[in-house]
């Protein structure tokens, strides 16, 4: 078991917080009709936000890497039995916050849909598209895992082209070619551009779970190589960002560079890893009630502290700070008294 996995969780929960915060920001300075930050606000905030594109990855991986050790041994069945209860501390807190978000976008931008709208959102993600992608994942585990364990490459291959296949779908031209419109029939609705974004990552965590003595020294002699291909793709995606050139593959590619290396790290090469730790406790509460936090500071900030849209950073900052700080209270709180209604609010 890598000691330090429970480090790279509280990483990778930040990284979401650091992206959305930035994004909103930005989004609500356009919104109000604030001026944009100057070119050297911008380019800070953008450099920040472009290390998002790793997260995701980062718990699709480890959630792969846990569930080999969580069914490794078990009959079908019991590996079924295994994921029933793994899903329900999964989707009790997806479904409260959602409701949660969807009566805050009520209140604060009067958006409201139908009985039916509401339903698709929820079984689609919206706002939290990682999670029916999680749900996929662990319902396929008691099948993909003993795969994997026979024919591991064949497997990572065989979802890694339709991830790319599902990339051409999603955004036509994007490497030269435009499929035809029947192409569209051979995907999943609802989870067309989550598999695109983030497809190869829990299986790459299955098939490292099970090798990881196999795959490490290999690993130890291409780790120069996948590090300066990481920070070209993350440059390139930031220069992306900031349209300086156009190269919307850096973001997808940026991932696969990043997550081979992670097995790599040891717990005492991460700073301030027991605070990582301790993030990471309630990455999936974080996840969950960040936006609606983030969206909160920044209404409250429009009306009663405008100024702080001259400042994107310290603003930013701010509602990252208080989406990471106020579950993080509720959910120590609710440990100490009430630890099983822990489970079912913050996962």
């Amino acid at each position: 078991m890598n000691r330090h996995f429970p480090a790279l969780r509280g990483l990778a929960i930040l990284l979401v917080i650091v992206n959305h915060a930035i994004t909103l920001t930005m989004g609500t300075l356009r919104q109000y009709g604030y001026p944009p930050p100057p070119d050297w606000e911008r380019a800070i905030l953008v450099g920040l936000r472009g290390f998002g594109p790793v997260a995701v990855p980062i718990f699709l991986f480890l959630s792969g890497y846990f569930a080999v050790y969580a069914m490794r041994g078990k009959a079908v069945g019991a590996a079924f039995r295994s994921v029933r209860t793994s899903l329900k501390h999964i989707l009790i807190p997806y479904v409260l916050w959602s409701i949660v978000f969807y009566l805050g976008i009520f209140a604060l931008l009067g958006e409201r849909y139908t009985i039916l709208e509401y339903a698709k959102f929820l079984l689609v993600g919206y706002p939290f598209n990682f999670v029916p992608l999680l749900v996929l994942f662990y319902l396929a585990s008691p099948l993909l895992i003993p795969a994997a364990e026979r024919v591991p490459w064949l497997v990572l291959g065989g979802v890694g082209l339709y991830q790319i296949f599902l990339m051409l779908v999603q955004l036509p031209g994007l490497m030269g070619l435009t499929l035809p419109g029947w192409a569209t029939y051979l995907t999943p609705p609802g989870l067309r551009l989550t598999i695109a974004l983030w497809g190869i990552f829990f299986p790459m965590g299955v098939v490292f779970s099970q090798r990881e003595e196999r795959l490490k020294p290999s690993l130890r002699r291409s780790w120069p190589l996948l590090a300066v291909l990481s920070l070209v793709l993350y440059v390139t995606a930031a220069l992306d960002f900031l349209g300086l050139l156009v190269a919307p593959l850096a973001t997808f590619f940026l991932p696969v560079a990043v997550i081979p290396l992670l097995p790599l790290l040891s717990r005492d090469s991460i700073p301030a890893a027991r605070h990582f730790e301790l993030l990471g406790r309630n990455a999936y509460g974080l996840y969950l009630t960040n936006l609606l936090l983030i969206s909160l500071v920044l209404a409250g900030a429009q009306s009663v502290a405008p100024s702080l849209y001259l400042m994107s950073i310290l603003l930013a900052a701010l509602a990252g700070t208080v989406a990471i700080v106020t579950p993080s209270v509720a959910a120590a709180a609710l440990a100490r008294s009430r630890p099983k209604l822990r489970l079912y609010v913050f996962g």
